[in-house]
């Protein structure tokens, strides 16, 4: 009996261990792009996939502004110096704009007006439950663009489709996204900062 369950355990082990290595990423950075801890850094908005329909969609600005402030927490401890939120806001009021379906060239204006270095946003193309097969599925897409000239500084891709069930969809999901920001984004950011 003691030998069974040990064995249980190790295969346990070895499984949770693959689940939580299955991460696909993959991480752009401009070669030769000086970023620095003084490096001023504008983050905009999250954005849904636009085809998803949630009620009043309170439930998906939810996920955005939780994927935000993980976003900027990342930023943060990696050493950028952000712009304030306020100051966004106050700008976007201003100029009448929605971060809605903006392109880079909008982003990289936005950025001008509040004299960032790098405007950083993001994408989440999927995020959903699949109850019938338990499973979940998290896309996140994150890029970042150099206010002067309008390149890419770095862009990133995770996705990651997982076990799971309707009372522990959410619990997981924030897992699978804490994975994602601070140890798979923020390691890549921190090797490429310099001081």
């Amino acid at each position: 009996m003691k030998k069974s369950v040990i064995v249980l355990v190790l295969v346990f082990c070895c499984v949770a261990h693959a689940i939580a290595e299955d991460i696909y990423s993959q991480f752009y950075f401009q070669d030769g792009y000086g970023v620095s801890k003084k490096t001023k850094v504008a983050v905009l908005n999250f954005e849904c996939n636009p085809g998803w329909s949630s009620g009043d969609g309170t439930y998906l600005r939810t996920i955005e502004k939780k994927n935000l402030e993980k976003l900027e927490t990342v930023l943060l401890q990696s050493g950028f110096s952000l712009v304030e939120r306020n100051r966004l806001e106050k700008l976007l009021d201003e100029k009448k704009l929605s971060l809605a379906g903006l392109t880079d060239s909008k982003y990289q204006e936005i950025g001008s007006f509040l004299n960032a270095d790098i405007v950083v946003f993001g994408l989440i193309p999927s995020w959903t439950y699949f109850q019938g097969r338990k499973t979940g599925t998290i896309e996140i897409m994150i890029k970042a663009i150099d206010v002067n000239t309008g390149g890419i500084v770095f862009k990133a891709i995770y996705n990651h489709q997982f076990k799971t069930d309707d009372e522990t969809f959410r619990y997981d999901i924030s897992k699978v996204e804490d994975r994602i920001y601070f140890e798979l984004f923020g390691k890549e950011l921190r090797k490429r900062i310099g001081d």
